[in-house]
């Protein structure tokens, strides 16, 4: 860490690059930085915690919607009193859904979550606040489904890696970009 810290700190490279790296490199030696791996069922309650206790907002890559998933994500955003508002979902666009998908799209829209589409987008994580969830679980696709289905029907059996990490965030966040105004997706008054 010493030769990193030095050669940052003169300036070798640009200004915005030197604030993330040091602020990087405090997070990850700082002792509130954590990093865990959780399956399915822990993930959700660490999640659903982390959502409970957001400050500004949390954005949500979820490639692939289920109606069930997303309703019981919907019930528990309403249960623990967590605005809507500041929650944004990346997902795929409605003409590359299926219906169930396109109706779990429709609800998030109608609940006042900020719904965005991205055409071929794949990425599996959550941000909320300085924290970081990334792997291989389709969250709005799984969310809370093992309630309901047998063991053998369970198949929502992947991992995330929870990470707090201000300059991870903002590192993953320059590389995939957050959601514009234009691939917002406003429902049509029917």
């Amino acid at each position: 860490m010493g030769i990193i810290r030095k050669w940052l700190e003169k300036g070798i490279v640009a200004k915005r690059v030197k604030e993330i790296a040091l602020k990087a490199l405090v997070d990850i030696y700082s002792p509130a930085t954590w990093s865990e791996a959780l399956k399915t069922e822990a993930f959700e309650a660490k999640f659903l915690e982390d959502l409970k206790n957001m400050r500004e907002g949390a954005l949500i890559f979820s490639p692939y919607l289920n109606e069930e998933a997303v309703n019981n994500f919907i019930i528990d955003v309403k249960t623990h009193k967590i605005d809507p508002k500041k929650i944004s979902i990346v997902t795929r666009p409605l003409e590359e859904s299926d219906e169930k998908a396109a109706r779990a799209i429709r609800a998030l829209v109608r609940e006042n979550f900020n719904v965005y589409s991205r055409p071929k987008m794949h990425y599996k994580l959550a941000i909320i606040d300085d924290i970081i969830y990334i792997g291989s679980l389709n969250i709005l696709q799984c969310y809370k489904r093992y309630l309901t289905k047998s063991e053998e029907e369970r198949w929502c059996l992947d991992y995330m890696i929870r990470i707090k990490s201000s300059g991870l965030v903002e590192e993953i966040l320059g590389r995939i970009a957050p959601p514009s105004p234009n691939e917002k997706i406003e429902l049509q008054e029917e």
